[in-house]
């Protein structure tokens, strides 16, 4: 069909509606370039009202979970605080620096909200506000708790329940009981953590989370005490309280951790695994990103050595969540820092112009410093390394000295049996104590024959029995020979006789140069490498591996000559 113009009566007005559409979107960029930010806004909204106005607004936010908001006010806040203020706006201040403090730990944040929680502290100390003062103990307190660090934690603890056992807060004085239970460091004595839980017991109270807090209190003592069966039946009593009352998957999470970490001291794994699967299904279904990070983290390394596929699949999903979680409190830090610096801003420059001259003051002087303790490092270095160099030549001198000197025994073997003769022909003549003459030279000859011709004594089971047994006499009489003719026992001239024939394998590169100085010690009768090795030391005054070392030195010498 051939192809015709489009003759609409339409047309035009699709043009015309066209044409505002365009008109309306420009003016809409145009309307949102000059529509001020909203948290500028809130910002200038917020900065007309007073100290007292801004803590309210503040905690009302909190209270209804819009923390952002919540934040906003409680900068503003403690940008205006001064020694100057009023008495009750420098405890708004205060409480502000507390609240921040609280909503940093809920999102993860340790350092900024012990920063904050520290800067609380230092205002009520300053000023005499000493009924905040256990409440910012027992948060410092959980920060340090959740690092593990529960000495610290017990410290602040403590701090915080000396004070507040004065003020009649029966509520929070348990609270402070059973944050102390929890964080049982092992150096305190288990007897004033049981104290801690009779004063927790007698202070009734109706709360459904109090009766649960003693329930699981005591199912840790048993579990502190090793008694793992019995805390689990406390614990399991816990996890029906915490559904009944509905407290919640927290709580219910927690019954259900520690009811694992028993099971896995029985070992009870599958038991473990039951629990910790039923924590995984709570938390996915309840959208509790921190209990299934935590119970993740408890399968992969259960399932590592059951099923290593399984275990990968929670590594990741755990790496993920963990990733996913510190993304989000990231963006929140950086939110909130931006908006610090654009409430700051103004006074901040003054200060900065003024810091800044400090800083290059500063770093030029620091500048000069290392410079003069780079000089002082380099000479000393420069002695160092000449004291080292003249004392590697000192012991390498000595070291070849006791190497030619050990080397030497070896060849001085017709020398040292004309000595040993000499000495036969000195030794006393028998007595009725001794041994008779004639029957003392064979003995000497069997001993001799067996030492020098043979390498019995390489064997490590080799005994006084064995040699007396080859030279057919008893142990008492090879013994005296031995003594009388050598001047020492069985077992120094075994030793003696060891660490020669190992003297000569560690030089015979050739046959032996392949085996280690354990398979040498092995070789000529030791069953301790560590042993041969302080035998050998103490008889050559060098250790094995220096002396096999300075031997094949002397062999490539002796082929480059």
């Amino acid at each position: 069909m051939p192809h015709t113009a489009d003759t609409s009566p339409w047309r035009p007005f699709a043009s015309l509606l066209l044409a505002m559409l365009l008109s309306s979107a420009c003016i809409g960029m145009y309307a949102h370039d000059n529509r001020q930010h909203p948290i500028e806004a809130q910002y200038r909204q917020l900065s007309t009202l007073n100290a007292q106005s801004l803590l309210r607004y503040g905690e009302t936010q909190t209270g209804i979970q819009a923390d952002d908001r919540a934040l906003v006010a409680f900068n503003i806040l403690m940008s205006r605080y001064s020694a100057q203020m009023e008495r009750q706006d420098k405890y708004a201040c205060a409480k502000a620096a507390c609240h921040i403090g609280n909503i940093y730990y809920m999102r993860c944040s340790y350092s900024k909200a012990m920063e904050y929680f520290l800067t609380s502290l230092k205002l009520c100390e300053d000023n005499g506000f000493s009924d905040m003062i256990p409440r910012i103990y027992n948060m410092i307190g959980n920060v340090y708790s959740m690092f593990n660090d529960f000495e610290r934690s017990s410290m602040f603890y403590r701090k915080a329940l000396a004070v507040a056992r004065h003020s009649g807060d029966k509520s929070f004085v348990n609270r402070l009981l059973n944050n102390l239970i929890c964080a049982y460091p092992t150096k305190e004595p288990l007897s004033r953590i049981k104290a801690y839980y009779r004063e927790m017991a007698a202070n009734r109270e109706q709360r459904p989370r109090y009766h649960y807090n003693l329930l699981m209190d005591k199912g840790m003592i048993l579990s502190y005490e090793n008694r793992h069966r019995e805390a689990i039946r406390w614990f399991r009593q816990s996890a029906y309280y915490a559904q009944e009352h509905q407290l919640g998957v927290e709580c219910e999470g927690s019954s259900y951790t520690s009811m694992a970490e028993s099971f896995l001291r029985l070992n009870q794994v599958d038991s473990a695994l039951c629990y910790l699967h039923t924590n995984e299904r709570l938390a996915r279904e309840n959208n509790q990103a921190n209990l299934l990070a935590e119970t993740l983290k408890k399968l992969y390394m259960l399932y590592e050595k059951r099923n290593l596929e399984r275990a990968l699949q929670y590594k990741s999903e755990y790496l993920d969540l963990n990733d996913s979680i510190y993304n989000i409190t990231a963006f929140n830090h950086l939110k909130n820092a931006q908006f610090l610096y654009e409430t700051n801003r103004s006074t901040d420059t003054i200060n900065n112009l003024t810091l800044e001259k400090e800083r290059k003051e500063m770093q030029l002087t620091m500048q000069r410093r290392w410079l003069v303790t780079l000089i002082a490092c380099s000479l000393l270095f420069m002695v160092l390394l000449a004291v080292v160099i003249v004392q590697k030549r000192r012991l390498k001198a000595s070291y070849n000295s006791l190497y030619e000197r050990s080397k030497a025994m070896l060849t001085e073997e017709n020398a040292y049996r004309q000595r040993i003769h000499d000495l036969e022909e000195q030794s006393p003549r028998p007595t009725s104590t001794t041994v008779p003459e004639e029957q003392r030279k064979a003995i000497l000859a069997c001993i001799m024959h067996t030492m020098e011709q043979t390498e019995d004594f390489c064997d490590s089971n080799f005994t006084i029995e064995r040699l007396a047994e080859k030279a057919g006499t008893n142990t008492r009489y090879a013994s005296q020979v031995i003594n009388q003719v050598f001047g020492k026992n069985f077992r120094t001239l075994l030793n003696e006789y060891r660490i020669k024939e190992a003297m000569r394998r560690l030089m015979d590169d050739d046959t032996y140069g392949k085996l280690t100085i354990k398979a040498i010690s092995e070789s000529v009768g030791y069953k301790s490498q560590a042993n041969f090795i302080t035998v050998f030391t103490r008889i050559t005054g060098i250790k094995p591996s220096m002396y096999q070392k300075l031997s094949r030195e002397e062999k490539e010498k002796k082929i480059n000559a």
